[in-house]
């Protein structure tokens, strides 16, 4: 696939079943949208090492595997929330008042140390009770960015304060 045109005509022929074909394993319609848009800067990127008529199986596979590494991260992101509630409702139910104000001392420096998005939108979801799709869209992101920055925040603040 070494002319332009053939990656216009493979994208215009092929975004829309591959978006259908996303939403079967992945529910979220941005996610999924992205997940196509993805594939096509992969196929971009490795248009000179495909051929045009082996770009349907190519793009179908990329994309079944991108979907399968996206639900992975979703699961690894919810995991890390159960650990964070279950955290907290440890630290708030059998611990002493000392010993919980050194814990909060502890998460407060270390998500102070956290990029200046991250911290935000940490901060945003976890302190102001915001849903992912509202922080998302007050800042300009994907959803699943704000998962992702999620994530970072939770395995840091996780990694400080083990036992």
């Amino acid at each position: 696939m070494n002319r332009e045109g053939d990656f216009d005509k493979v994208f215009r022929l092929y975004y829309e079943p591959m978006y259908f074909f996303a939403r079967h394993f992945v529910d979220e319609e941005e996610a999924c949208r992205d997940l196509v848009m993805d594939v096509f800067e992969d196929l971009w990127r490795h248009r000179d090492g495909v051929k045009t008529e082996a770009a349907k199986s190519w793009l179908f596979v990329d994309l079944r595997n991108k979907c399968i590494d996206y639900l992975r991260r979703q699961n690894r992101a919810r995991q890390y929330e159960v650990t964070a509630m279950l955290l907290n409702r440890e630290w708030t139910e059998n611990t002493d008042p000392l010993e919980q104000q050194e814990r909060e001392r502890i998460v407060a420096r270390r998500l102070d140390a956290l990029p200046v998005t991250t911290r935000r939108i940490f901060e945003a979801c976890y302190v102001e009770g915001k849903k992912y799709k509202e922080v998302a869209a007050e800042m300009g992101i994907s959803v699943s960015t704000v998962k992702k920055h999620i994530v970072k925040a939770l395995k840091s603040v996780k990694r400080q304060t083990k036992p």
